[in-house]
Parts: structure tokens; sequence; C-alpha cells
């Protein structure tokens, strides 16, 4: 099944607030995959407004709602991770997620000096950029 099908699958049971894991085979998407030992290599956030999916989720822009069918395209596979909370604290959660996003760029040497502690155990801080965030961890404040 392409990615495509398997979106107009799980389309109608997605609900606001789960998070979906992709898969990709871009240069960047493997290197990820190589410091982490993992098959998906980014995360976002699923908001449901007027009907219409968006994904939230970091990018070199930043942080920002992006419609789910354009990301899709993006991707070979992903994956639907849903949150054991009742709907009521997803929506409080979601809200608190949404007021972060206006303005929080993506932190490229947060991604090296992750890769770099995680494949070598070095702690490199002075990486560190603040206020800014990779999609893990924009998707960690959220849960």
């Amino acid at each position: 099944m392409n990615i495509q099908d398997k979106y107009a699958t799980a389309r109608p049971t997605l609900k606001n607030g789960d998070i979906i894991i992709f898969h990709s085979t871009t240069i960047l998407g493997k290197l990820i995959q190589w410091f982490d030992s993992a098959y998906y290599n980014h995360i976002g956030v699923i908001w449901i407004s007027d009907g219409r999916l968006f994904v939230i989720d970091s990018l070199s822009a930043g942080i920002h709602p992006d419609f789910l069918s354009n990301r899709i395209a993006d991707y070979q596979d992903f994956c639907i991770v849903r949150l054991n909370q009742t709907d009521a604290t997803i929506a409080i959660k979601l809200g608190q997620f949404m007021d972060q996003v206006p303005g929080t760029k993506y932190n490229f040497a947060r991604i090296f000096q992750i890769a770099i502690y995680k494949k070598f155990g070095w702690d490199v801080k002075k990486l560190d950029g603040k206020g800014e965030n990779i999609c893990s961890q924009a998707v960690q404040r959220y849960t």
C-alpha cells in the first residue's frame, strides 16, 4: 500500500491531537535515522479545524501548521499514535501547544547536538539554541 492509500484509509479515523510520525528517505531523514537507530525521523501533531486536517510540526521555517495532505506527500510512510487522555485534556494540551507555535524557530544545531550525544556520548551544550526546537522537542512539550 502506498502512502496516499494509507492516508486515505487512516484519514476518517484521525482525531484532534493525534501524533503522527513520519518516515523519509531524504538525506536529513537518513541521517536522523542513523543517529537515532529508528525507522521514523519526523513527528508532528494533528489539528482538525472545520473538518480540515493539519499537522503542526517543526521544519526549517519553524513550528507551524500545514495541511496534512501536503505533508503526507513529502514522506514514504507514517504511523499514528493516539494519546491515552480524555478529549478535554487533549484540547487543553493542544491549545497550550499552539500558543507556543508563533515565532518558534527550528534549531538545526540541536539536531547535531543530539546526534553527537546519541552516537558518541559527547555532551555538546554550546550547540544548544534558546527558544528553538526540533520536531521531537516540540511534540514532547505537547505530550
